[in-house]
């Protein structure tokens, strides 16, 4: 029995709604609850309930679909080039898809770490996904022109003009997650990091239509037990795959795409950890220093804490 399922072509449109859906409620939640001015960081669309849980699971979920749709695409690859008898360097598609992977991670622990409790973890995190998820976009693009480049004489008129108008889309998205963050970084500009964040979606559009021709096939031969004798054990019949074509992905770049992963995680772990213990030894030492607070505060009440890291994070944007 072969059973494909084409929930691979509805992957990409799935990944882009729920990252458009995530955003959109938690932000309009925050702003109704007015927790938040209008126009806000996205950052700050996840800090308080209820909108605290649509963004950390919504962004955990889409982080999910974004590692799930990289790793398909680079089967995709794998066999597509498998077949044109290319075989590219193992180091640099495995390192390719640990960026990828590595980015997803970023994402998923960014919208786990509120940036009212852990600031500094947050902003380390959100910049971590951004500056890997450009040089994963950039690499992509210039792997697919090299190819494009390669394969343009034996292109007919028409596909030559939706290859190159496709190639054109995605670098020009790269280009603008790249102005986006690099704004962003230095203004602290909301529109900035909307455009940021629009950027890096409309990258992966392409893929929408690119992955219509791709199924996840899963082959099952199931025998009969009463032609087995009873020491034959119960086993897939790769004999039965034979009008398929069994050649899965190489190996050897996922191996390198987990250990690139890792690396890239304890080293973002290593940094995390360094800068907030400087941060909070160097906050440690200006509370010893400064005088007491000229705020008045009700009996039976404690200030929140949250407002010391408004005055922190307000001295930075």
């Amino acid at each position: 029995d072969v059973c494909a399922m084409n929930f691979v072509t509805i992957l990409p449109p799935v990944t882009l709604l729920t990252a458009l859906v995530t955003i959109a409620t938690s932000c309009g939640l925050a702003i109704s609850s007015k927790h938040i001015p209008p126009y806000p960081q996205i950052s700050m669309c996840g800090m308080f309930p209820p909108e605290r849980y649509v963004f950390s699971y919504g962004m955990t979920v889409v982080s999910t679909l974004f590692a799930t749709l990289f790793l398909i695409n680079h089967c995709r690859i794998e066999r597509i080039e498998s077949k044109s008898g290319s075989k590219p360097w193992v180091g640099s598609a495995g390192l390719h898809l640990g960026l990828g992977l590595s980015s997803c991670i970023c994402l998923a622990l960014m919208a786990t770490v509120p940036v009212s409790e852990l600031p500094v973890q947050h902003v380390l995190f959100a910049v971590g996904f951004f500056v890997l998820i450009l040089i994963f976009q950039f690499w992509s693009c210039a792997d697919r022109i090299r190819k494009l480049c390669a394969s343009w004489a034996s292109l007919g008129a028409g596909t030559r003009v939706s290859s190159a108008s496709t190639e054109a889309f995605m670098l020009l998205s790269s280009i603008l997650t790249l102005v986006g963050f690099i704004t962003w970084q230095m203004s602290g500009s909301s529109v900035s990091q909307y455009l940021a964040v629009a950027s890096v979606m409309l990258h992966f559009l392409p893929y929408c239509w690119e992955l219509r021709d791709t199924s996840l096939i899963v082959a099952v031969d199931v025998k009969d037990p009463a032609d087995l004798s009873a020491s034959e054990p119960l086993l897939l019949d790769s004999a039965a795959l034979s009008p398929l074509d069994r050649r899965g992905p190489r190996a050897a770049p996922v191996v390198v795409a987990v250990l690139s992963t890792l690396l890239l995680m304890l080293l973002l772990a290593w940094v995390s950890s360094h800068l907030g213990l400087n941060v909070e030894g160097r906050e440690l030492q200006h509370d010893m220093r400064k005088p007491p607070a000229t705020h008045p505060v009700l009996p039976g009440t404690a200030p929140s804490p949250a407002q010391g890291i408004y005055r922190y994070h307000g001295s930075r944007r």
